[in-house]
Order: C-alpha cells, then structure tokens, then sequence
C-alpha cells in the first residue's frame, strides 16, 4: 500500500545568492485527505448532471454552509422545535427535489408539477401542502 504524501519546496538563499532548495515531505495519515479526490471527482460529475436551472439551484442551495442545520436542531415540543412527520417529508422532499405528489392544475390555472415548488410561490395555493 502507498501512503499518500506531499511534497512542499521551499527556495532557501545561500551565501553566494543563489538558492537552494529544500523539500519538506508531509505523510497524510488523515481519512478525509484519502477521500478528497475522490469526493471532488463525484462533485464535479454531479454538477455536470444537472440538467436543469432548477436543479442546479438546489445543488448549490444544498452546499450553501449552514444549509442542513435544521436537521441538527433538537425535537423539543415546549420550544417549538419539532417538525410533524408530513412537514419534515415535505422538507426532505424539497431539498433533495423529489416528487412530492403528482403533477395537476393549480387554483391559479398554472400547471404544478410533482416537485411541488409552485406552492411554495403561489398567492392562491392552499396554506398547506
């Protein structure tokens, strides 16, 4: 097996002022640094299959620091922090864009599709998904 390593070279003067270089090798021993490349090739590759401005919204939305800290947030009724089932299915669903129902005519006339985002814009949509 190959441990992973890094090579740094720094120029250091010498009397006579030329420059002497000198490498400094660093072993990773940390998992995130094995997994790094790795993660960033499945990044790109999930970026590039975003075939809507939609989607490529909501992948950005999802990298935004801070974008998952509801999830964190302890289920304690007396404060007010917990969701009901079907509210945190619809944030799920929201967040990973899959279907929350199926596609139909909306109040307004426009056409909602099974992603359900047209609710949460429209003035005459029900309150309640």
């Amino acid at each position: 097996m190959v441990t992973p390593t890094i090579a740094y070279i720094n120029y250091f003067p010498n009397p006579s002022g030329s420059l002497i270089p000198r490498v400094k090798i660093i072993i990773i021993i940390k998992q995130s640094s094995w997994d790094r490349p790795g993660l960033l090739v499945d990044s790109v590759a999930v970026e590039e299959s975003c075939t809507s401005p939609f989607q490529r919204a909501i992948l950005l939305a999802t990298r935004a620091p801070h974008s998952g800290d509801w999830l964190l947030a302890p289920p304690i009724t007396a404060c007010g922090l917990r969701l009901e089932d079907e509210a945190v299915r619809i944030a799920v669903a929201l967040r990973l864009c899959s279907e929350l129902g199926s596609p139909h005519t909306c109040r307004c006339g426009s056409l909602v599709e099974a992603t359900g985002v047209h609710g949460l814009v429209c003035k005459q949509a029900p309150a309640e998904l």
